[in-house]
């Protein structure tokens, strides 16, 4: 069941992702795939009522946060590194002029 969870979620976020690179349909805005990640969730939510998971739920969801939350950070982590050399670099030619 945790499989099967951690599957439809990892769905539900291919689906959420299309939305942000525009590629739900001409014309649509990205509603319809948004709208089809919210008919998947709809019934996920209730099987795992159904079948009296929620706990197995909420530690998958929690996983997912977390794995999600780390690819933010190490996407930050390096976007900052840049920049922070970017700026050394700027007081060194403000220096040496």
């Amino acid at each position: 069941m945790a499989d099967s969870i951690q599957q439809q979620l990892q769905q539900l976020v291919l689906l959420s992702d299309s939305v942000g690179t525009g590629s739900a349909g001409a014309g649509s805005g990205g509603v319809s795939t948004v709208e089809e990640a919210m008919e998947q969730l709809g019934p996920l939510i209730h099987s795992v009522y159904r079948t009296n998971k929620q706990k197995l739920f909420r530690q998958q969801v929690d996983l997912f946060a977390q794995r999600k939350d780390a690819e933010i950070m190490k996407l930050c982590g390096s976007y900052h590194q840049e920049f922070v050399q970017s700026v050394a670099q700027l007081l060194k030619v403000r220096q040496n002029t």
